[in-house]
């Protein structure tokens, strides 16, 4: 009896001491801490800026083994002991606007890691100007990496020989309208947001579009300036952080934030992701929520519905290309303020959609 005792209590200490070797096995494949302290997430900063980037890193069962830095995903020499720091500084050659992405990967001296992520925004005070229409508007420009934009919505009225555009302002007449007619009309918003719509055949003035780059097509745009291509498009969404399998993408919201750095004043836009998000309007591109109106005649302010028309703010931006997919329909850009990815996707071309142009190279 003393016997089986003794061998009841020999395997419940082997037990128990299994339990606490599993418990500290366990608890010693915990991963350290990683937290980037600096500087915030969506931190602006300049030309001439030195940036210091400081990482807390500690491990609960251990020591931490070493800290290395990256810098829109190029490693740079590791740490091996506190306090965790790199500083660079923003050179001329970084004097564009565009985002950085900063990482930081801890790990401990049992080869488990931890990684935090930030990205910082470089606002090199990017060149501006203004362009002035045949009507004798003006717009505001600026400089995007390499492209100067108009950082507004065009609403002339003539193209620039001075032929009227036709403007056509019922349901009816626009539902009417065919593929190769060019009107316009407006967003009948009584807010701040009112913007000019036209007809692709309008925007482009009735040529065959284009797929190059510069388009070529000056359209409804002042001389100088042309309606941009999509593969125009494209090169300003990947310059703002698009990655390039995003934008040969179709149909669905691409990208992560570039549609809020693309947005407006915030107070001429509905409530939602778009504007909530802190890289809002970084890119000074100014994009207006003028809306669409849809080819039966209908204006549309968010996909799927007709809402009120009496408002001070906009749900959607819609832009055209000068690049069409089909003989009746052609890329556009959107916005909406549901999200902050920006839609490629092809549009009728009887559509009512706003037009921003770019400037000939």
């Amino acid at each position: 009896m003393q016997t089986n005792n003794f061998k009841i209590k020999h395997i419940i200490i082997i037990i128990f001491a299994s339990v606490l070797i599993n418990i500290y096995s366990c608890e010693k494949e915990k991963s350290p801490s990683c937290t980037i302290v600096h500087p915030q997430n969506g931190q602006e900063f300049g030309q001439g800026d030195t940036i210091n980037i400081s990482v807390e890193a500690n491990d609960p069962d251990g020591s931490i083994a070493e800290v290395k830095f990256y810098r829109d995903g190029i490693g740079k020499l590791p740490l091996y002991s506190p306090p965790y720091n790199y500083n660079f500084l923003i050179t001329l050659d970084e004097i564009d606007i565009h985002t950085i992405i900063i990482s930081a990967t801890a790990k401990d001296d049992q080869g488990n890691s931890s990684s935090d992520e930030i990205s910082i925004y470089i606002n090199g005070g990017g060149e501006t100007g203004t362009v002035t229409d045949f009507d004798g508007n003006t717009y505001h420009t600026i400089k995007i990496g390499k492209q100067w934009w108009m950082a507004e919505n065009i609403k002339s009225t003539h193209y620039n020989d001075g032929t009227e555009i036709q403007l056509v302002e019922s349901s009816s007449s626009w539902g009417n309208l065919e593929v190769t007619d060019k009107a316009m009309c407006y967003t009948p918003n009584s807010g701040s947001i009112v913007s000019a719509l036209y007809t692709w055949a309008a925007a482009v003035n009735d040529t065959i579009g284009s797929t190059s780059s510069p388009s070529n097509v000056q359209g409804v745009c002042p001389d100088g300036w042309h309606l941009p291509s999509d593969d125009e498009w494209k090169q300003l969404e990947i310059y703002l952080g698009m990655p390039e399998a995003d934008a040969n993408d179709e149909g669905k919201k691409r990208g992560t934030y570039e549609g809020s750095k693309l947005a407006g004043n915030s107070e001429i836009w509905q409530n939602g992701e778009l504007k909530q998000n802190i890289l809002f309007d970084k890119s000074d591109f100014e994009a207006i929520p003028g809306g669409q109106r849809y080819e039966e005649g209908d204006y549309y302010y968010l996909y799927g519905g007709i809402l009120p028309v009496n408002t001070s703010w906009g749900y959607v931006a819609s832009f055209w290309s000068a690049t069409d997919r089909h003989p009746s329909y052609s890329w556009i850009r959107s916005l909406s303020y549901e999200s902050t990815k920006i839609r490629r996707f092809e549009n009728i071309k009887t559509c009512g959609c706003s037009v921003r142009c770019i400037r000939d190279e």
